[in-house]
């Protein structure tokens, strides 16, 4: 029973970063790109980063890092965090894109109870030409300046169907892990009836009594 206790929890430690899909856009090479991140004022955080990576369980390759309140280290002056971060707006703006700009993005944050996780993923691919986002992530991009709203189209939607899944996944883990305890049983069970055999006198099975 202790494997599949340990094999719960170390699922459900993985859950909030089930739910980072990562998005796709397209800029110019001297655009302004401003990639969105936001975290919840209630909860708080303790310090966050940007990444230039897909930040699983860490941010890899650090471009930007703040405690939210006093320090602020970035790896280069085109790296800033321009929004309001009392407000939890911790926006990614990078100016003068290059191509060397392209690659994942990863918004994570550690909240002050020490839980860190992923808030944002974002692919950026810098062409030549005008801008422009793929259809799936319902995002508005502007010519002078590649935007996303920390908002976004549909978010509601999209929050209420991560839930769905990682609630689906969890549930689906659980009944097999109990299914697979309960078979286990069964099995342990059948081989014990299995190897009890009871012992009856030779005269007895020579000349049953009916």
């Amino acid at each position: 029973m202790a494997p599949v206790s340990f094999g719960i929890f170390f699922f459900l430690l993985l859950l909030p970063n089930l739910g980072t899909a990562e998005k796709y856009v397209i800029a110019s090479e001297g655009d302004t790109l401003v990639l969105p991140c936001t975290y919840s004022i209630q909860e708080g955080i303790s310090e966050m980063c940007w990444g230039k990576s897909s930040c699983l369980g860490s941010c890899y390759k650090v471009i930007i890092w703040t405690d939210t309140k006093e320090k602020t280290l970035a790896a280069s002056g085109r790296y800033e965090l321009l929004g309001n971060l009392a407000e939890g707006d911790v926006s990614l703006t990078i100016t003068g894109l290059t191509f060397s700009d392209s690659g994942t993005f990863c918004c994570r944050v550690e909240t002050p109870g020490g839980v860190s996780y992923e808030k944002n993923r974002i692919h950026v691919t810098v062409r030549e030409g005008r801008p422009m986002f793929f259809p799936t992530s319902g995002y508005i991009i502007s010519e002078a300046t590649t935007s996303l709203p920390a908002g976004g189209f549909g978010e509601d939607q999209t929050i209420k169907v991560v839930n769905i899944i990682r609630l689906s996944i969890l549930l689906s883990f659980i009944l097999i892990s109990l299914g697979v305890v309960i078979l286990s049983r069964y099995k342990t069970q059948k081989d014990k009836a299995d190897t009890s055999v009871i012992d009856l006198p030779l005269d007895d099975l020579k000349n049953p009594q009916y």
